[in-house]
């Protein structure tokens, strides 16, 4: 049955390919963006890689001597950029023409995910999310959820000390907690909370969806309408299964706030203001359908992100304790041993600052941008980029261009600081390049400034109140972390051993005093 399966399938695609593939071969003047050498029909398929993606491609433009490279895939181009100065022409200055979703038939259609803040590819569907999240998420409006990041990175503190050994599950629970606080009001109130199952479920769900290459409905999209039942269509069963979770995500958050409006006790949050709003216009429907997805869309653009960041950070301070202590040198002058650090402090910590923006240069959540699509046909640097084509930015090979930065292989917070220790861009660097990481264009994550309160909220509290040194083996000696990523559409460090203790008693009373402070709030 397997082999009469791939045998029809296969068919089907060839059929396919001979009838379609040559009217989407682009005929124009001007070449591609230099690549590998495409094979008939399938185009550079074969020569696509299934992990660290990222690494091919920045290869890639060194051997074809080009910041833009160039594969096909069925006769539709992916281009890639490799450089600040291809990002920011493509993406930034040019963010009319590129600012649109590729049609993704597995993860946006069938999984149902295409509807999302992240990836839709209606810009008028967009343009009423960026209203939405500019209401309730301006950095004025994000003010108001400090305390709740400051009261749930204290109780990550306190869970620290009490176990030590369980690192990835407390950063876990702590940014989860952050996310539905913020977007539904929900209270996480363990590691084992249903919230934290379904979250982690849909993002990898969410990975194996969008896997480049994975689903051979995305590069032949009437697949899409096979039955269930049709030999070759398990993707059908996949997708239902992974569109149940999105669903359940999307709407039991929205449902539960809604029915705590109703009897007045719902928290404030970014979704009951937006339908409190939503309500008092007149109560739009569509509106409010809007005010759903992007309340969902909150936890899956952030959640995954966020967590790779903070365990990043854990990482770096393990290799780095000279970083280490200068952060908490910085921490004791600035804020002193008998409190622990607030948000009124961020101005003068730019050393913890800028370590926070040396993990996401140096370990970028996502090594590759999401896909763009061109809306039109354009020329760069004398190239063509068809109209549909998926363009990618290298966030990887913009992070480590050693023409912008001094030895980028090294964990250097200092190269955003200037000689007198105040903030600083590396030369040839416009705009922060913690925003990279948040998208290009158009497409910059809306609740930026919420997930970067979070992450050094949780970095600073760290740094004041524990030591990170390295974990003693049996045999007496240290043990080195695995130092390759977890690789997806999220990067992740593999998760490590290291010895997390507090910096004294007196540093271990003051968090968890401070932790009992905020409880109630």
């Amino acid at each position: 049955m397997l082999w009469t399966s791939t045998l029809l399938l296969l068919a089907v695609f060839l059929l396919s390919a001979i009838v379609i593939i040559p009217r989407l071969s682009p005929k124009h003047s001007l070449p591609l963006p230099p690549g590998p050498p495409p094979l008939p029909l399938i185009g550079n398929v074969h020569q696509l890689p299934t992990k660290d993606e990222h690494l091919t491609f920045l290869a890639w433009g060194k051997q074809y001597a080009s910041d833009i490279v160039c594969a096909t895939i069925f006769g539709k181009p992916l281009v890639v950029l490799n450089s600040k100065e291809a990002v920011m022409e493509v993406m930034e200055r040019r963010a009319a023409i590129y600012a649109a979703r590729p049609r993704m038939v597995m993860c946006g259609e069938l999984v149902g995910i295409g509807g999302s803040v992240a990836l839709t590819s209606d810009m008028n569907r967009h343009k009423t999310f960026r209203r939405l999240f500019n209401q309730a998420l301006n950095p004025r409006a994000s003010q108001d959820y400090w305390p709740t990041q400051l009261r749930e990175s204290r109780d990550m503190m306190v869970r620290l000390l009490d176990e030590p050994d369980k690192l990835e599950d407390h950063i876990k629970r702590t940014v989860v907690a952050v996310i539905f606080l913020v977007s539904h009001g929900y209270q996480i109130r363990s590691n084992d909370d249903y919230y934290i199952w379904l979250g982690n479920k849909v993002m990898q769900d969410f990975t194996k969806a969008a896997a480049p290459g994975a689903w051979l409905v995305d590069f032949l999209p009437f697949l899409r309408h096979l039955p269930a039942w049709f030999p070759g269509a398990g993707f059908q069963k996949i997708a239902a299964e992974w569109r149940q979770d999105w669903f359940d995500l999307l709407e039991k958050p929205i449902n539960m706030v809604k029915a705590n409006m109703a009897a007045g006790t719902a928290k404030p949050s970014f979704a009951s203001r937006l339908l409190e709003e939503n309500e008092a216009a007149g109560g739009d429907p569509k509106e409010a359908d809007l005010i759903m997805w992007a309340s969902g869309s909150l936890y899956s653009a952030g959640a995954d992100t966020s967590v790779s960041a903070v365990h990043s950070f854990y990482l770096e301070m393990l290799l780095h304790p000279e970083i280490q202590a200068k952060a908490q040198a910085e921490l004791d002058s600035v804020v002193g041993k008998e409190r622990m650090p607030t948000f009124d402090d961020m101005p003068r910590l730019p050393y913890c600052g800028a370590i926070l923006k040396e993990v996401f240069r140096r370990r970028p959540v996502a090594p590759l941008s999401i896909p763009h699509t061109a809306r039109e046909d354009d020329v760069v640097n004398g190239f063509t980029i068809p109209k549909g084509s998926m363009v990618m930015g290298n966030i990887y090979a913009l992070n480590m261009d050693p023409t912008v930065y001094d030895k980028p292989e090294d964990f250097n917070p200092e190269r955003y600081l200037s000689a007198s220790g105040q903030p600083q861009n590396p030369a040839g660097i416009s705009r922060d390049i913690g925003s990279w990481c948040f998208g290009f264009g158009r497409r910059i994550c809306p609740g930026a400034n919420i997930a970067e309160a979070t992450l050094f909220m949780a970095i600073v509290n760290t740094l004041w109140g524990f030591d990170i040194k390295y974990s003693i083996g049996p045999d007496g000696k240290r043990i080195e972390p695995d130092m390759h990523y977890e690789q997806g559409v999220v990067s992740h460090p593999k998760d490590f051993k290291c010895d997390i203790r507090a910096r004294s008693a007196h540093h271990a009373e003051i968090m968890r005093a401070a932790a009992a402070e905020y409880a109630g709030m």
